[in-house]
């Protein structure tokens, strides 16, 4: 690796700075302590312009029931959403209605939080999105099934969209309706929910781990098994690059009859029913989740770790690469850019302002990255590690009056394989103080 590199990739993103556009300088800061902006999520969407930035503090945000407006954030608008720390707690979200060359950015959020009951919708929804969409370090976890015998509800629903990437994302679906939860007299449990359905979408997901919900617990007699959902369903007219990561169908619950087994099965890594659908798999192995255990210790059927009765399926070996920066920096900090892939690839970057999703051919991978790019910058080899690691620093004053540039990174190898893509990453950089 040169020693010139950390120079040449700060120049590359003053540059980028440089050519901002006006509506990018726009940093709203939500913070629970009143430190920031605003107190909610809420009004830092009511107040972003398109193209804006919200920078959200640690915390909690989810709110405290239904009806209270951080229980749902509905965003149609571009604007890029950031988690400071470990990431705070945030309500349900809906991106819908984003044009052609306009972007969605969610990162570091944590869509987890436990809601009142007479709730019907998924944790991330991604609807009618002719734009890109890009979720990356975020855990988006399924709500419980609210009613007798009711299945949990999806992590995340994407449907007709054009471009959804999630990196190093946990998804999951929620657990069934449980017995034990509310109205624990005769209440039946529900199946556990998908992870994440797709309908009419292109999809990435690099990295991630995408889980099936569990079955709901039942205690009261005679106990009743439930299965476990589906980690990924796949409807028609949908294409999904899947690299690296997990993907595991959800556990049956336990302690139900020995003569219905089926009510104890685990659900299926990957469902497929598309007709005109393609999945392509690399370096990713689906499993089924575990069966239950009966009440005579025998256990229900694992689920299947694929099950395709429509469309097509690519399956390659190779290795899925990466490429990982913080979620913010300030100028002056030291940040580490790391691109992984097979040891003895040129490992290079791209680095832009604007996002697209651009699926390639087989094993490739998806080309994110528009508008004005630098590069690719050569940074160096794989080690033998796997992975190639780069000090990156912006020095004070090289933000040319913004409070703050959301900077868009693709690492890409060269080697044996040829070109390989490796997932996006989303870095804000921010001014000292802010």
């Amino acid at each position: 690796m040169s020693p010139r590199s950390p120079l040449c990739l700060v120049a590359v993103v003053l540059a980028l700075a440089a050519l901002a556009p006006p509506a990018a300088a726009g940093v709203i800061v939500v913070a629970m302590d009143g430190s920031g902006d605003t107190f909610s999520i809420t009004n830092a969407l009511n107040l972003a312009a398109p193209g804006d930035v919200i920078l959200v503090r640690e915390g909690s945000y989810f709110g405290i029931g239904p009806l209270d407006p951080e229980a749902f954030h509905y965003i149609d608008k571009p604007v890029t959403i950031v988690g400071e720390g470990t990431g705070p707690l945030v309500g349900m979200m809906r991106i819908f209605d984003i044009p052609a060359g306009q972007e969605v950015v969610l990162r570091n959020l944590k869509l987890t939080g436990p809601f009142g009951s007479g709730i019907f919708l998924e944790k991330l929804g991604v609807r009618d999105c002719a734009g890109t969409v890009v979720v990356e370090d975020c855990q988006l976890v399924g709500l419980a099934g609210t009613f007798a015998d009711l299945e949990g509800f999806p992590g995340v629903d994407v449907r007709n969209s054009a471009g959804v990437t999630f990196t190093r994302c946990t998804i999951r679906g929620g657990t069934g309706m449980s017995s034990l939860s509310a109205f624990p007299f005769g209440v039946v449990p529900g199946p556990g929910g998908p992870g994440l359905l797709v309908d009419g979408s292109k999809v990435a997901l690099q990295h991630c781990t995408v889980t099936g919900g569990a079955g709901g617990v039942d205690t009261v007699e005679p106990i009743e098994s439930k299965p476990g959902g589906d980690a990924l369903s796949i409807a028609e007219n949908s294409t999904l690059f899947v690299a690296g990561g997990s993907i595991t169908g959800g556990k049956a619950s336990d302690g139900g009859s020995p003569e219905l087994p089926l009510e104890a099965a685990g659900g299926d890594g990957i469902v497929q029913t598309g007709s005109f659908s393609t999945l392509r798999l690399v370096g990713v192995t689906p499993q089924g989740g575990a069966g239950g255990v009966m009440s005579d210790a025998s256990t229900g059927p694992d689920g299947a770790p694929m099950s395709i009765t429509a469309g097509s399926v690519e399956t390659f070996g190779e290795l899925a690469r990466g490429t990982s920066m913080p979620a913010t920096l300030n100028l002056g900090e030291v940040a580490t850019l790391q691109v992984s892939g097979a040891p003895g690839e040129l490992a290079k970057v791209i680095v832009g302002l604007d996002l697209l999703h651009a699926q390639l051919g087989g094993k490739k991978g998806v080309f994110n990255l528009s508008g004005s790019l630098i590069g690719p910058v050569v940074l160096g080899t794989i080690p033998p590690s796997g992975v190639l690691e780069l000090p990156v620093s912006f020095p004070s004053g090289s933000l040319l009056g913004l409070e703050g540039l959301r900077v868009q990174l693709q690492g890409l190898t060269f080697g044996a394989e040829g070109l390989m893509f490796a997932n996006p990453t989303t870095t804000l950089v921010l001014v000292e103080g802010l």
